[in-house]
């Protein structure tokens, strides 16, 4: 790790021998720009396989799930810049500016157009992330050359976003696993048991688990229960209260809500909020 603080985090790490199972299905609570520069792999987001080739870079926008799969025959070497959407006001005052800026996380469905099309906007992305992470600063001047660059990199991420690229397939033709999570996440809240992906489906829930492990490394359930956490998180980040949040994320139990939100980010939901109103 090179820098990381509530509003950015920041590293350029090299794993010799990668451990697929060290690189769990997650999502975070900022937005990412992760770039690949050597190994053998692909990342699922939401559903959608992207091939990992050198120097390419995908994007995730808060709340987007996403799985490494890594081969362990080959070093594994990458850099994820997470960044706040809540600092841009200060480096970008205009709202229409901001909201072009956060077009390529925001504006798109879930798990597609995460991977930035070849062009030299591209490169240009790539160069700067080396550059910010080529020294050990104090994190002080790491946390300056970040707000330097970002407006840049966000500039060049925007311009990269617009280049021509392949359409994506039409729903009905997405993988299994795609749809899934695209019926999971319309309304996460609203599905409390297999039944319901059963039905839609016309799998047993044996085979829709079988099938959703291999491409995610979770079970359905788990990304439910995920998806439900990560809306009842940003729920009580917005200044909903603990137990309201619960509710809308689908919880009828919030001594159930309360465990898995404290085992899922380590903190209870009462100190969210109190950590959220000290700001």
């Amino acid at each position: 790790m090179l820098y990381k603080d509530p509003d950015f985090e920041l590293h350029h790490s090299l794993t010799e021998s990668p451990d697929e199972a060290a690189f769990p299905m997650h999502a975070h609570s900022r937005c990412e720009i992760y770039c690949f520069l050597s190994g053998q792999g692909y990342y699922t987001v939401e559903g959608h396989d992207y091939p990992l080739t050198p120097g390419c870079i995908l994007l995730m926008r808060d709340g987007e799930t996403h799985k490494l799969h890594i081969s362990p025959d080959r070093p594994y070497e990458r850099i994820a810049l997470h960044f706040s959407t809540s600092v841009l006001p200060s480096i970008l005052p205009d709202a229409d500016s901001r909201a072009a800026w956060l077009a390529p996380f925001r504006a798109r469905p879930l798990g597609q157009r995460n991977r930035l099309p070849e062009s030299p906007a591209l490169h240009r992305v790539r160069d700067m992330l080396e550059r910010i992470t080529a020294e050990n600063m104090p994190p002080e001047e790491q946390r300056a050359c970040i707000l330097a660059y970002l407006p840049a990199i966000l500039l060049e991420v925007a311009v990269a976003a617009r280049v021509e690229d392949a359409p994506d397939a039409h729903p009905a033709e997405r993988p299994l696993v795609g749809r899934i999570i695209d019926f999971i996440n319309d309304d996460p809240a609203a599905i409390t048991n297999m039944e319901a992906l059963e039905a839609r489906f016309g799998f047993s829930r044996s085979y829709l688990n079988r099938t959703f492990r291999q491409s995610t490394g979770v079970s359905i359930w788990d990304y439910i229960i995920l998806k439900r956490l990560t809306l009842a998180r940003r729920a009580i980040r917005h200044g909903a209260s603990a137990a309201t949040a619960a509710t809308a994320a689908g919880y009828a139990d919030y001594s159930s809500f309360y465990r898995q939100y404290k085992k899922r980010f380590g903190i209870s939901p009462e100190e969210e909020k109190r950590r959220i109103g000290a700001k």
